[in-house]
């Protein structure tokens, strides 16, 4: 199966809006081309700025990546109410860059 970004639906749909431009114009801009960049930005490994006002937009964009998964996973089966996922985040914040878990499991 070829993956396809973004993976849930709900971004999908949500990063397919239009986009008003200075020109007067309005195009719409492709969500894999915008979730590309939102993944680039999200794909940051220097611990030391974890905590730092820089590093705010990165975070934002991890974030962004890290709903999408988890979004992904609840649309997969929604039929199911069995399986359960949450996302959640390793403590402290600089114990890992890619500090955010995701959970899932079936409860029977």
């Amino acid at each position: 199966k070829e993956v396809s970004y973004p993976q849930s639906k709900t971004l999908a749909s949500f990063m397919n809006a239009t986009v008003d431009h200075d020109d007067g114009n309005t195009r719409c801009v492709e969500s894999a081309k915008r979730f590309d960049e939102i993944a680039k930005a999200a794909d940051y490994s220097e611990l030391g700025d974890v905590r730092k006002p820089r590093n705010a937009c990165r975070r934002a964009a991890k974030s962004l990546v890290e709903w999408d998964r988890l979004l992904y996973c609840k649309e997969y089966d929604a039929t199911d109410n069995n399986m359960h996922v949450v996302l959640t985040r390793m403590v402290p914040w600089e114990s890992s860059t890619k500090n955010d878990i995701l959970i899932g499991w079936y409860d029977p």
